[in-house]
């Protein structure tokens, strides 16, 4: 059984390393330090731009010259499994189906078989029938629509609904559009001075309209700023002339939220308190090998609201926390 030594997470792109060759070739890119870190720490090496910087991320940027150590960052053990969020929802399932039905080929040499402990996934976008619909029932939960826009949300619902019954796709544009429809209803004031809510964050009504959350994390200048000296493009090797580190590419689309009042169909019911230290984070639901987790009080970006999801991850890899830090 072959346990992979090179594992790199880019967001939800996972770059496996089993060629020597092309391993060898790969450390001339990794990133060895990064101007700004305090003297005197220990850096190991680490992979991803924003990733670095947000939720489970080893640095925290304190201004566009300066970066601090993350107190409660998840970067000092792992084991073989796949993670992301959003569309890694259906990229890692079907990842990961495919690594199982190699595994279980006669042609497959035990040498040559992957180790893959388990997978991972946070606000996973898996079943557009269900989710997109799911966005319209949480934003009328939560007060979301006014009377003004109900009418027109709901003429685009219906044309949502229409093209989701002949739909083998995992974005739908009339459903995105129904969407932002949602999100657009909820401007408050007018001009400049004209707020949103946060489409990742419902608990955040300043977002600077029309951006609703395109904005968001409002740190995103400082890191841009961050990303774009000179030492630091040096530092990460993107020495391609005119290339600009920018938040989000407008081509790229996003998830929205999930319903923490409904999850996967289990036959048990029962739900488990999720508590660190007597405090209590979230809800956990198990059935065979698959574990829900809804957490407390948090956004799209778990980790930077609940940076406790780390224990959430050590008992997923099996850890025994007696012997880990506090």
């Amino acid at each position: 059984m072959r346990t992979l030594s090179s594992l790199i997470l880019l967001a939800v792109v996972v770059i496996i390393i089993t060629n020597t060759s092309f391993a060898q070739n790969a450390t001339n890119y990794l990133v060895s330090s990064l101007p700004g870190i305090p003297q005197n720490v220990n850096y190991s090496t680490y992979a991803g731009l924003s990733s670095l910087f947000f939720e489970i991320g080893p640095w925290r940027l304190i201004d566009n010259q300066t970066l601090r150590s993350a107190n409660e960052s998840w970067n000092q053990y792992a084991n073989l499994l796949f993670a992301g969020e959003s569309y890694a929802g259906t990229l890692i399932s079907y990842i990961a189906t495919a690594i199982l039905g190699r595994n279980n080929l006669t042609s497959t040499s035990n040498n040559l078989k992957y180790n893959l402990q388990g997978i991972a996934i946070g606000n996973g976008w898996i079943d557009p029938r269900t989710q997109y619909t799911a966005q319209y029932t949480y934003a009328l939960s939560n007060n979301l629509i006014g009377d003004i826009y109900k009418l027109l949300v709901d003429k685009q619902l219906e044309l949502c609904l229409q093209t989701l019954r002949n739909s083998t796709t995992v974005r739908v544009k009339p459903c995105e559009q129904t969407f932002g429809l949602i999100v657009n209803g909820t401007q408050i004031g007018t001009g400049n001075n004209a707020t949103c809510i946060n489409k990742y964050d419902i608990r955040d009504r300043s977002s600077i309209f029309p951006a609703c959350g395109d904005d968001w994390p409002y740190s995103l200048p400082t890191l841009q700023a961050y990303l774009n000296r000179r030492d630091v493009t040096t530092a990460i090797h993107a020495n391609a002339a005119n290339v600009t580190w920018v938040g989000c590419n407008t081509a790229v689309s996003n998830l929205l939220f999930n319903d923490d009042r409904s999850g996967p169909a289990f036959d048990n019911l029962t739900t488990t308190p999720w508590t660190v230290n007597n405090a209590l984070l979230g809800r956990m639901i198990s059935e065979r090998n698959l574990t829900y987790v809804v957490v407390y009080n948090s956004s799209r970006m778990v980790p930077a609201d609940q940076p406790r999801i780390r224990d959430i991850m050590y008992r997923f890899m099996g850890l025994d926390q007696r012997f880990l830090p506090s």
